[in-house]
């Protein structure tokens, strides 16, 4: 099933079902059983998952227990700050010298200059040499070992809960229906109860917290994993504003900024309150359902990380071949198809293919390496530069970008670098940028095509 039927079938589930009705403590979980239903279909089910010894889960259980008591101590202090910002390593840039946030540091600056605080919050995995690495490390809280002692309460509260689950009308036939689509997707509402349980808890941690902090703002990236759900019930609950802040395309098929057409007026409490959009675009299909309810604001207000790495980053070295770079994505399961090798390998001396590899695709490196020996074209491209160089900074130096619907491409085109766009997905996603005269499409998978864009557009 490709991606746009897969998003027309998840609109005919929300027109046919009632989704409003599935509700656990007076909130509406559909926009979490929508998104398990886009992470299912994404997930590349041959995967397999990293086991993790019994000893390593049980100490970061008590990790976890410590870190809630040091959140808290002392007791009865509180200060005041002013914003939270919230992120994970893959929202990071990782220089030579420092790890550094990509989409913060203008917000952190006007904070700092107003002398008021603020905190980082990290709720991805970390190592020691990152929390070292990063900036403003005295100022991030790390939950990670706090989501395993969160995680092992869950467990236990679970398995004392009263074995009946609440009413959701025709809950069982929506599961067929979907079970006979596609496969992949855990949404029996055990699954869907359970995961709401651990955010309803760490709900309740981020709210004790946030009364000692007295927290004026709340800005996300990627709201919808779990962690950043319960911020958004924690902050909607005190009436603390949150921002989500853009992080990449988000076109007609991204489920976690479209098409919710049930909204009630009062919005969703999983949802962020303010969507910070880089471009009109984006916004207008945030806006299509913001538009009949009156919670959720929308705003375009620039891509932070391209201002920011523009003024404090550049390519310092001298470049003499004409870059090609392909922003990828972690998509399929194939890492180059055989259209791109051709491409690679038929291009003309005087050009470079420096291939970006997705943050998700980091432990990838080695496969892709791997593919190109096989092929004979490693001396044909440049992989550590292209994936660790902040991503303006490449732009602003190569003579054509490609990628198939990454956000890449409105970054490339606000700061006016050509790109190709080879998959109907990001021409369907980026509409304006497609339409321009900086950008093209080149949908054949015919790697002469793509050539002669390379060469002439």
């Amino acid at each position: 099933m490709d991606r746009e039927r897969f998003t027309s079938l998840i609109n005919s589930f929300e027109e046919e079902y009632p989704v409003n009705k599935w509700v656990k403590n007076n909130v509406e979980l559909w926009p979490l059983i929508k998104m398990r239903l886009f992470f299912g279909f994404h997930i590349n089910n041959s995967k397999t998952p990293t086991s993790e010894k019994f000893t390593e889960r049980l100490i970061k259980i008590f990790k976890g227990i410590w870190q809630f008591i040091c959140l808290f101590y002392p007791f009865n202090k509180s200060i005041r700050v002013k914003d939270i910002y919230c992120l994970a390593p893959h929202f990071r840039y990782n220089s030579e010298t420092v790890i550094k946030n990509r989409y913060f540091n203008d917000l952190i600056d006007d904070v700092q200059k107003c002398n008021l605080d603020f905190r980082l919050l990290e709720y991805g995995n970390t190592s020691k040499e990152y929390r070292n690495r990063i900036d403003h490390s005295k100022k991030t809280i790390f939950i990670e070992n706090l989501k395993y002692a969160v995680l092992f309460l869950r467990e236990i509260l679970w398995k004392l809960r009263s074995r009946k689950n609440p009413d959701w009308p025709d809950y069982d036939k929506f599961i067929e229906e979907v079970n006979r689509n596609f496969k992949g997707a855990k949404i029996e509402q055990d699954h869907i109860l359970k995961q709401f349980m651990y955010i309803s808890l760490l709900k309740h941690i981020y709210i004790l917290k946030f009364k000692k902090f007295e927290v004026e703002n709340v800005y996300l990236l990627c709201y919808y994993v779990s962690e950043m759900y319960a911020m958004n019930l924690a902050c909607n609950a005190l009436g603390i504003p949150t921002w989500d802040i853009q992080h990449g395309g988000q076109g007609s098929q991204h489920m976690a900024y479209t098409n919710f057409n049930k909204i009630p007026d009062k919005g969703y409490d999983l949802l962020p309150k303010n969507f910070w959009c880089w471009d009109e675009d984006s916004a207008r299909e945030i806006n299509k359902w913001a538009k009949n309810q009156s919670f959720h604001k929308v705003y375009v207000k620039g891509n932070p990380w391209i201002n920011f790495c523009l003024k404090n980053y550049a390519i310092s070295e001298a470049v003499s071949e004409k870059i090609i770079l392909y922003t990828m994505q972690p998509i399929d399961g194939i890492i180059l198809e055989d259209y791109l090798l051709n491409a690679i390998k038929n291009t003309k001396l005087g050009y470079k293919w420096y291939l970006r590899l997705h943050p998700r695709q980091l432990d990838q490196k080695r496969l892709l390496i791997s593919v190109l020996k096989d092929h004979d074209l490693l001396s044909k491209v440049e992989i550590e530069k292209a994936t660790f160089y902040p991503l303006p900074a490449l732009l602003s130096q190569c003579h054509i970008h490609i990628s198939k619907y990454s956000g890449s491409i409105l970054e490339a085109y606000s700061i006016g670098v050509k790109s190709i766009i080879i998959d109907p997905l990001g021409r369907e996603s980026f509409p304006s940028v497609a339409k321009s005269d900086i950008a093209t499409c080149v949908l054949n998978r015919d790697h002469e095509s793509l050539l002669n864009q390379i060469y002439y557009f």
